[in-house]
């Protein structure tokens, strides 16, 4: 495994890089942030590939695991999406020291990391990118969004 770490100017995070990380999901999380509640944020793509492994790991960590499934496709980054994830968030009494988390491509982690940072004036947030694109744009370009309607 390799680590690169990020220097905004004003935060410093890491970005973990390397083959089967998805089993060392929980011990890297938790080394950042402690064992928190962590809102699994995915689409039904990804969810059916990779959810199982990344909640044992969760779990196994400490973490106290709830996920949320959005359909995938770039049609799901709305904002009737991002308020079923605040609803979610809210509904299950995540605070601001527990931990989001965008288990997928572009689309989850651009929707996800809009709703950690509005959620609560904002909560911390954890991208584990699942397609190219993601790990090397959407994950570390720090831009969050949804589409409106036009």
């Amino acid at each position: 495994m390799r680590k690169v770490t990020v220097d905004t100017g004003r935060k410093r995070y890491p970005i973990h890089i390397g083959a089967g990380l998805s089993c060392n999901t929980g011990r890297l999380a938790s080394e950042l942030t402690g064992p928190t509640k962590a809102a699994l944020i995915t689409d039904d793509k990804v969810d059916r590939l990779w959810s199982e492994r990344i909640t044992v790991s969760l779990k196994s960590a400490g973490f106290v695991v709830s996920r949320h499934v959005i359909p995938n496709g770039e049609v799901s980054k709305n904002i009737e999406n991002y308020i079923k994830i605040l609803g979610f968030l809210s509904e299950n009494k995540f605070s601001r020291g527990d931990t989001l988390f965008a288990l997928g491509g572009g689309m989850v982690g651009d929707i996800a990391g809009y709703a950690a940072s509005t959620y609560l004036r904002g909560i911390r947030f954890v991208q584990i990118p699942t397609t190219l694109l993601a790990m090397v744009d959407s994950s570390v370009g720090g831009k969050t969004a949804v589409n409106l309607d036009s």
